[in-house]
């Protein structure tokens, strides 16, 4: 019975020890993440350091269609894409309440899809930002309101970075560049077609978890006096139009601008601007952004 406990003693102190070497060099790691870095699950950002006037947030469609220097070249506002590919409405609310530490936050441009809605872009993703649960009070209210009983299994180092050791290791091998959060996209040389991605026959069928914190975010900028905006960025086909349709109808019940650009007439429907259905490239960027700025110049003018 004695050797039975001492061996017990010994692969639990064994497994403790590993733990503490895994939260020492993964916390370590999380903190010193190259500036230029691309980390799906990053919430830092450098948001702070930007101090962003206008923030941009939304998931891949944001970060690869609104490239900042152009904006803030025509408003003369700085300015940060916060897109991150893969995140929900969850991650976009630590984002404005993160943004907002900076103190000059005016304008929110939210661009939605109908996956950033869905159960699987927030509920399941939630465990992107448990690296920050003991050292982000943010973080730790979102996780503890959405996911009550993670916190006993984030005592261990293990479970606390376990979604997290492909996309840290990754970040310090791919290196990318960007402009103030923006990625740009090439294009790859494909003919897609608008008829070939049509509009699912399936209803349009938000989580409540995302529609919460979609509310949160409404909250969170009109307290702050912060304008918010929501947008849709060009896309090929008519697999936009369930969400544009919730989208227009959640605007007017709060009195916000949505601003719906998928069919841009400036872009013919030409493959050649486009990366894929969702995304337009760099060339598409170049002819969008700009009517994008004269319009929000426009706005903020009024």
């Amino acid at each position: 019975m004695k050797s039975l406990i001492k061996y017990i003693a010994y692969v639990f102190g064994g497994l403790l020890i590993f733990d503490l070497i895994i939260r020492f060099v993964f916390s370590f790691t999380y903190s010193h993440v190259p500036k230029d870095a691309e980390l799906r699950q990053r919430y830092k950002y450098e948001l702070n350091e930007d101090s962003a006037e206008i923030l941009i947030i939304g998931a891949s469609r944001a970060m690869f269609c609104y490239k900042p220097s152009i904006i803030r070249d025509s408003l003369g506002m700085s300015v940060y894409d916060a897109g991150l590919d893969g995140v929900g409405v969850i991650g976009q609310y630590l984002s404005v309440k993160n943004a907002l530490q900076n103190g000059r936050l005016k304008v929110v441009i939210f661009d939605l899809g109908d996956f950033q809605m869905s159960y699987k872009w927030n509920q399941d993703k939630i465990s992107a930002y448990y690296p920050f649960y003991w050292v982000d009070k943010n973080v730790k209210e979102l996780v503890d309101d959405c996911k009550p009983n993670a916190k006993w299994l984030l005592v261990s180092a293990l479970y606390q970075y376990n979604s997290c050791f492909h996309d840290i290791i990754r970040t310090f091998i791919q290196k990318k560049e960007h402009d103030h959060g923006y990625e740009g996209l090439p294009y790859n040389g494909r003919e897609w077609k608008p008829e070939y991605w049509k509009e699912s026959n399936k209803a349009f069928d938000p989580d409540p978890w995302a529609e919460k914190y979609l509310d949160k975010i409404v909250e969170l900028c009109k307290e702050n006096q912060v304008k918010l905006i929501f947008t849709m960025s060009p896309g090929l086909g008519s697999g936009f139009k369930s969400t544009a349709i919730y989208l227009e109808n959640y605007c007017k019940k709060h009195h916000l601008p949505f601003w719906n650009y998928t069919d841009l007439k400036e872009l013919h429907h030409d493959s050649k601007y486009f990366k894929d259905y969702n995304h337009i490239n760099e060339e598409g960027v170049k002819i969008f952004v700009p009517i994008f700025a004269h319009q929000l110049k426009e706005y903020l003018r009024e």
